[in-house]
């Protein structure tokens, strides 16, 4: 860390960030707070709550040459600094002081300050949303460390919810991917489709229903001709390609059908059951 002389003798610091315990309220021992120093050496104020915010640049600076057990002093031009603070403190802060540190409001700084998105692992400095501030307070608004094209692949588009399976279910958590195909299925008759699946303890095919959540777009769509006469059942499969699906398919029926498959969603939607997002949310 280090420190800038001006003309007149008193001292600054540059491109700092620092991390301290705030809050104080009843209840609650302590929060995280934040505070900076731009690459001018003005200080700025950013996060500060409860009796033990700090209200003033004086206290900021014995902060600084003083700290005490918990305060952290991080060197914005390290990258190893930068770095221990996207390790030390909750994810949601993290994005929401880089994103306030890549604004005007609190200050130019020397280097690029970013955070390492979670999922791609690129190095970015803004999140899903733009940093907004309540009573004069930096606001957190997610708590993931995600950029913004990956926080939409993981945000459920019907609920909301939060959920890392969200891309291989048509944009929908677990939950809601659920119940748009049993809709979906719910449109068959009980003879006109089947979820196949393999016990190799037994080593036999099984057509118990599994979690319906468990079905993603890996799955394979299998439509066998019983009698040659265009009266179709249909197989969903979880299977590595679509000839393992037709061979596995073929195996349970033993030869008997003549068969035709697709990936899941293509199925569905070459036999006309599939139901857009809209469509869902009127029927669910």
């Amino acid at each position: 860390m280090d420190m800038y002389h001006n003309p007149n003798g008193t001292f600054y610091f540059k491109n700092l960030l620092v991390a301290y315990h705030g809050g104080g309220y009843d209840g609650c021992f302590w929060e995280w707070n934040y505070f900076s120093y731009d690459k001018y050496g003005k200080f700025h104020n950013i996060l500060t709550t409860g009796r033990n915010g700090i209200k003033t640049e004086s206290e900021a600076m014995n902060t600084v040459l003083n700290p005490v057990d918990g305060t952290h002093v991080y060197d914005l031009m390290d990258p190893a600094q930068v770095n221990d603070f996207q390790e030390n403190h909750n994810d949601g802060q993290v994005v929401a002081i880089v994103e306030a540190l890549n604004t005007d409001k609190y200050g130019e700084y020397d280097g690029d300050i970013y955070f390492e998105c979670q999922k791609c692992h690129e190095k970015v400095d803004h999140g899903p949303f733009d940093p907004i501030s309540i009573g004069g307070q930096l606001t957190v608004q997610t708590e993931r460390r995600l950029c913004e094209d990956c926080y939409y692949t993981v945000q459920c588009s019907y609920c909301g919810e939060d959920d890392d399976d969200c891309d291989k279910h048509d944009g929908l958590c677990d939950y809601c991917w659920g119940k748009k195909i049993k809709y979906i299925l719910s449109s068959f008759s009980d003879e006109d489709v089947r979820i196949l699946s393999y016990d190799p303890a037994t080593n036999q095919y099984q057509t118990e229903e599994p979690d319906l959540s468990d079905i993603t777009f890996d799955y394979y769509l299998v439509q066998a001709d019983l009698r040659g006469e265009f009266h179709y059942r249909y197989y969903i499969v979880d299977a590595a390609s679509e000839k393992e699906a037709m061979n596995d398919v073929d195996n349970f029926l033993s030869h008997k059908a003549l068969l035709k498959a697709w990936t899941l969603r293509e199925g569905l939607e070459e036999i006309g059951k599939w139901v857009d997002d809209m469509n869902f949310r009127e029927a669910a």
